[in-house]
């Protein structure tokens, strides 16, 4: 039998995450280290969730799409299938699992766990081996844990992000390509500086490319090339005079 979620709307990363505790099946009521290094771990990965995504998961599962600003990251259609693909993650279903997840979902799910012994089983990343950085560490949670700015209700919700497909018209893309590649308030600045100088390059390229389809050279003064090999004697104006 399915547990009812605390959040069925979840507003922050701290509610996002009782959630995931949930559905990991943690007692209720959730004990404040499960609670705090759940969330922390939540606001390292993807403290806004956007797409129903907390921990930045890359497991496909239906109705899922390629996050606009990481492809390899999915965005869920709804609630459920996201604390689901996390779920399953942790559980050892999920390409990125980490060594001790399966630990992590034990020890959640006993309620008896400690902060340490849980952040404890959230070892390095399968990113770890290309030391490519990434937040499924438990160091990246003992740093968010340890800052004076963390509380546990964390960040607030961005919507769901949508993947942007291009239109039909080419003198758009410019602007579509930038809104994809930018966002919140600095991204907007950057989308409208970006739009601009894009659309004016696109807009000029076209224009130059029409000038050299219609542009036609004057004729050269004494006939054309063509015309000038046809007639030898063209060449040689002092035969004319001698005639």
């Amino acid at each position: 039998m399915a547990r009812k979620l605390p959040f069925p709307k979840p507003a922050t990363s701290g509610q996002y995450a009782a959630d995931l505790d949930v559905e990991l099946g943690a007692p209720m009521p959730l004990s404040p280290a499960t609670l705090a290094v759940t969330s922390a771990w939540v606001q390292s990965e993807s403290p806004t969730f956007p797409g129903w995504n907390g921990l930045g998961t890359e497991l496909y599962l239906k109705g899922a799409k390629p996050d606009p600003s990481n492809n390899r990251v999915f965005d869920y259609p709804n609630l459920k299938t996201g604390l689901l693909a996390a779920v399953d993650m942790m559980e050892g279903k999920g390409p990125q699992t980490t060594p001790d997840a399966p630990q992590f979902v034990a020890d959640v799910r006993s309620g008896k766990a400690t902060s340490s012994q849980l952040v404890a089983d959230v070892k390095a990343s399968h990113w770890a081996g290309l030391s490519i950085p990434d937040t499924y560490d438990s160091s990246a949670i003992t740093a968010k844990l340890a800052s004076s700015n963390f509380a546990v209700s964390g960040a607030a919700a961005s919507p769901p992000a949508t993947t942007a497909s291009f239109g039909l018209n080419p003198l758009q893309w410019p602007s579509q390509a930038a809104q994809m590649a930018t966002g919140g308030i600095v991204g907007t600045i950057k989308t409208m500086v970006l739009k601009g100088a894009l659309t004016l390059m696109g807009a000029g390229m076209i224009f130059y490319g029409l000038t050299l389809l219609t542009d036609k050279k004057s004729p050269v003064a004494g006939g054309s090339p063509a015309s000038l090999a046809a007639d030898p004697e063209a060449l040689a104006p002092e035969a004319l005079a001698a005639a």
